[in-house]
């Protein structure tokens, strides 16, 4: 009986993680690898792994001059040879330009040197993300709210002539389904200020372990990014502006972002139920080439098909709240 019990319970487990396997984990083909994209101009920030680097190759094996904008000049120029030497048929260009998002002049100074280029921009990718820093940047913020939101907002507004005097331009913010773990009610209740939670994010809370406050904090910048995505469709004329979430990556960010201890355990499900690189990047390249969404703009896509976000994602006094906050903030760079 025993036996039988197990058997059951086996095959109930198998079949199980064989639906999660193949309608969550390998997700849906964007069905755009092979499109050509000779002369078209695309900026990727975080393309030094994960999605921002297969979404920088596929974009240059296709023909198109990438901009990869990134922290590490020397890790960028191996990962540069590498494709080179991977795709060497390829009439695509690949260019670096540093920036570092925890600092608002690299951002200003990156937009200066791509402007030295002479180049249209097409697509602007803003996948570049930070989950685990507990600390502050130079400029006074919380790293992981400039990293994933202030910086991409100076970034974009700096770029927004770029943007609208090109022809079908597009914006791809990678936000996350973790968007879901912020709950804005407490927050409501204590007269809930944007501010506190980006200059000083420990004012309301108090916790007292890093891994909460770093978990909401990330939830937290998931959410402005999907408001960011509201806020820039809005405001940019013939731009299309979208967000995703690309899936939950076996990437750096799941792998070498957390402590080792963290991995013994977190590792198991990485591995089950995570997508590769590849299968993770097919909603970032399905939002920034397919020719199916020229029309859909200011949305939350997941599996390539636009999705709800949470409530509080589309609730619009917040979202206003947050992107007159972000604006006030990055104003002052906006004149150098």
């Amino acid at each position: 009986m025993s036996l039988l019990i197990f058997f059951i319970a086996t095959t109930i487990i198998l079949l199980l993680y064989r639906y999660i396997y193949f309608h969550h984990i390998i997700g849906v083909d964007s069905g755009v690898e092979d499109y050509n994209l000779e002369n078209k101009v695309f900026i990727i920030t975080g393309a030094s792994s994960g999605i921002g680097q297969y979404t920088a190759e596929i974009c240059y094996r296709q023909g198109g001059i990438v901009i990869l904008a990134n922290r590490d000049e020397n890790k960028t120029e191996k990962i540069i040879k590498e494709i080179k030497e991977k795709y060497p048929k390829s009439n695509g260009r690949l260019i670096f330009i540093s920036l570092d998002l925890c600092n608002f002049k690299s951002v200003v100074n990156f937009v200066k040197e791509f402007h030295l280029l002479n180049l249209q921009l097409d697509v602007l990718i803003c996948n570049a993300g930070l989950n685990t820093e507990d600390s502050f940047t130079k400029d006074g913020y919380d790293k992981i709210i400039q990293t994933n939101v202030l910086g991409h907002h100076l970034l974009i507004k700096l770029l927004k002539n770029d943007l609208e005097n090109t022809k079908n331009s597009r914006i791809v913010i990678v936000t996350s389904i973790a968007h879901k773990m912020y709950l804005f009610k407490n927050d409501l209740n204590n007269n809930f200020n944007f501010l506190d939670y980006i200059k000083y994010p420990n004012k309301k809370w108090n916790n007292f372990i890093n891994v909460i406050h770093t978990t909401k904090q990330y939830a937290l910048s998931k959410v402005l990014n999907i408001y960011q995505c509201i806020y820039f469709s809005r405001e940019f004329e013939n731009v299309i502006v979208n967000c995703c979430h690309p899936g939950h990556i076996k990437s750096q960010i799941t792998t070498t972002a957390i402590p080792w201890y963290y991995y013994l355990f977190f590792g198991v499900a990485v591995n089950l139920f995570f997508k590769n690189v590849k299968q993770g990047s097919q909603n970032t390249l399905y939002l920034a080439l397919s020719e199916k969404i020229s029309n859909i703009s200011g949305k939350y896509f997941d599996n390539c098909q636009v999705t709800e976000p949470s409530n509080y994602a589309q609730d619009e006094k917040l979202m206003k709240d947050a992107m007159k906050t972000c604006n006030l903030i990055v104003e002052p760079y906006l004149r150098i």
